[in-house]
């Protein structure tokens, strides 16, 4: 994973990030912020160990102070604590008396559950994920898995038609994986049955109409099947088809430039090196979900133009706006391309991929 992953929220786009995050393990501090809100997951391979926000009804003291655990005259108490002896706020009411370490311990683990479940409903916004092991500066911390918060927030999301949107085309077909189901995380019985639909062959659109549940409930439970890392769409599935000028240019353009950089790396390090553009390219695909919804990487290393075209038909903005979340998406991919360059084979290379690649841009 690159070292920082960023991008806007959109809705459910929260979900994808989490789960993405789950699916690989991965260690770092989720920080999101809407307008003055500001709030951090910090996860510990793939578990959530700890949260933080700057509103004041998440702080630990308020919370207690909510629920009635501890009177006004204790949260002051303890905050002078805080200013005299640089205390924790959870210790100095501890060292008052006005709570238990018991209710210390269960108050901090509802705390982190509630930030975390908090930023889930957020439809705007940016997000920034910092891939790096983290020293524990928590004595108290959770150990939540994603995947697991991931499942909860599917499952119980109101409105299903909202699952729709994060499928481009239902022409598309999914397999299962062969990942192994994580500890602790089970199907219901209704969707195992939706799981037994996945067998390679048969359409998203086929498995809709043939489900007793119907569209949106379907594609709720297929969402959490793929969220969960359980199934893959299949390369080169039937996808959108597009003419070539019904295309927008800059995707014709960057398409010209991502197989070139593909072609290059492939005759001299083979998949060793169009692997680790995939891998990279993941990590760009959850930064921009909406322009990059269910595009793959074609054989000869062009993005597909059919459904980059329909993921950018469908947003709901002004054309000048369109281009502009296009052309983040793709300059983010070619730079991950060029350091994919500069990683497999140094930077003599990336010199000349670079060189080459402003030919392609004036040409």
């Amino acid at each position: 994973m690159t070292q920082v992953l960023r991008g806007r929220i959109e809705p459910l786009g929260l979900v994808d990030v989490l789960a993405y995050l789950g699916r690989t393990n991965a260690s770092g501090a989720l920080n999101v912020e809407q307008g003055s809100v500001k709030k951090a997951i910090i996860i510990s391979d793939g578990m959530i160990v700890f949260a933080r926000s700057n509103q004041v009804q998440d702080r630990l003291g308020d919370i207690l102070l909510a629920k009635g655990l501890i009177s006004q005259a204790q949260y002051d108490q303890g905050t002078a604590l805080i200013y005299e002896k640089g205390f924790r706020h959870g210790r100095a009411l501890v060292e008052i008396g006005a709570i238990s370490p018991k209710v210390l311990w269960d108050t901090i683990q509802e705390q982190v559950k509630t930030i975390a479940g908090s930023i889930i409903p957020w439809e705007a916004g940016n997000f920034e994920f910092i891939n790096k092991d983290l020293k524990r500066k928590e004595a108290i911390t959770l150990k939540w898995s994603i995947l697991d918060m991931v499942q909860d927030i599917i499952r119980n999301l109101d409105n299903a038609k909202m699952f729709r949107n994060r499928f481009g085309s239902l022409d598309v077909v999914y397999r299962l994986s062969g990942n192994q189901a994580p500890e602790g995380i089970g199907l219901e019985p209704y969707e195992e049955y939706i799981l037994n639909f996945i067998d390679g062959e048969t359409s998203l659109k086929n498995i809709c109409t043939q489900s007793d549940y119907g569209e949106a409930e379907s594609l709720r439970v297929i969402y959490l099947l793929k969220s969960l890392g359980w199934i893959e769409e299949i390369e080169g599935a039937p996808v959108p088809e597009a003419e070539p000028d019904e295309v927008h240019p800059l995707v014709r353009g960057f398409n010209e430039i991502f197989s070139f950089l593909h072609g290059y790396i492939a005759e001299r390090v083979g998949t060793v090196g169009t692997n680790l553009l995939r891998k990279f390219y993941e990590d760009v695909r959850q930064s921009h979900h909406t322009i990059l919804l269910d595009v793959n990487i074609m054989d000869d290393g062009r993005l597909n133009p059919g459904r980059l075209q329909a993921n950018l038909d469908r947003l709901d903005m002004s054309d000048g706006d369109k281009e502009m979340v296009l052309d983040e998406a793709m300059n983010e991919y070619l730079n991950v391309g060029i350091l994919a360059v500069k990683k497999v084979l140094g930077t003599e290379h990336e010199a000349m991929v670079v060189s080459k690649i402003g030919e392609l841009f004036e040409g």
